[in-house]
């Protein structure tokens, strides 16, 4: 039920339409201290603020730029105030322009020129700087084999060696390499004579005070003149068949040798067994 503008003046109310009418009034009364008055603000911008609790006033409204700063000191808490110098300000101007810091503030880095590049240089304020972007790197080989290898303070060229030559470490060299033919010594080889499988076999040895052993050793192709080869005692000495040097002619034990012929038609003695006949000279 709800009262409307259909009762003429001076017509009397049912008692619903009265309760209902003191109840609407009873709901306004208690409603009507929460609301604002809106009275209160005058000017466009004026704010609504407390000052206690359930206490509220106007703040009117600042001037331009003016910032709303608190301020414990204002009955309201608060004011307009102007922005301190630097706060908030932008200080970039250029396109391309950056914020950056240097020892004690944030402060602008211009924009470089076309093709420049952004790079730390300690020795500036902000430690930053606008520079031309490096030239490409420059090759230094020149020919087929070369390598590039660093040296005390930049890369280089170190050209290719020689054939057979070995790249190896040299630290006596700016770049600390070298390339080197290798010697016998360097891989453990000095003892080893250079001789090829063919030298080998072909190639006179002179022995001394050397004691070969006929039970493990086979000698073989041994010419009628190398038994005269000239023995240790004096150039007069000849070796016999039983392993003695001696003067020939006079006497001493026979055997010991053993030789096979094969019939090359050199005159080798490698047929049969040496007896010695104690006659200065080797009979077969």
């Amino acid at each position: 039920m709800s009262l409307d503008e259909s009762h003429a003046t001076g017509d009397s109310l049912s008692a619903a339409e009265f309760d209902l009418l003191v109840h609407q009034v009873n709901q306004h009364e208690t409603a009507i201290p929460t609301k604002l008055d809106k009275s209160t603000l005058t000017v466009k911008g004026d704010i609504y603020i407390a000052t206690a609790s359930g206490v509220v006033t106007r703040l009117p409204i600042g001037t331009d730029t003016q910032v709303l700063t608190a301020d414990s000191s204002q009955s309201t808490g608060a004011r307009w105030a102007t922005p301190a110098a630097g706060g908030g300000s932008d200080p970039l101007t250029t396109a391309g322009d950056i914020l950056v810091r240097n020892a004690t503030a944030s402060v602008r880095k211009a924009v470089g020129t076309n093709g420049q590049i952004l790079q730390v240089n300690t020795t500036k304020p902000d430690k930053l700087e606008w520079v031309a972007l490096p030239t490409g790197y420059t090759d230094p080989l020149t020919t087929a084999g070369d390598i590039v290898t660093r040296g005390a303070s930049a890369t280089g060229r170190r050209a290719v060696g020689t054939n057979g030559q070995v790249l190896r470490v040299n630290t006596a060299n700016a770049d600390k390499l070298e390339y080197a033919t290798l010697a016998k010594t360097d891989v453990g080889l000095g003892n080893v004579d250079n001789l090829s499988l063919v030298s080998e076999r072909t190639a006179a040895v002179a022995y001394t005070n050397k004691t070969i052993n006929g039970d493990l050793n086979t000698i073989t192709n041994i010419g009628a003149s190398a038994l005269k080869t000239v023995g240790p005692a004096s150039a007069s000495t000849v070796l016999y068949g039983d392993m003695v040097w001696r003067v020939p002619g006079t006497g001493g034990g026979g055997g010991g040798l053993t030789f096979t012929d094969n019939f090359d038609g050199t005159g080798d003695l490698v047929g049969a067994s040496f007896v010695d006949n104690n006659d200065g000279t080797a009979t077969v």
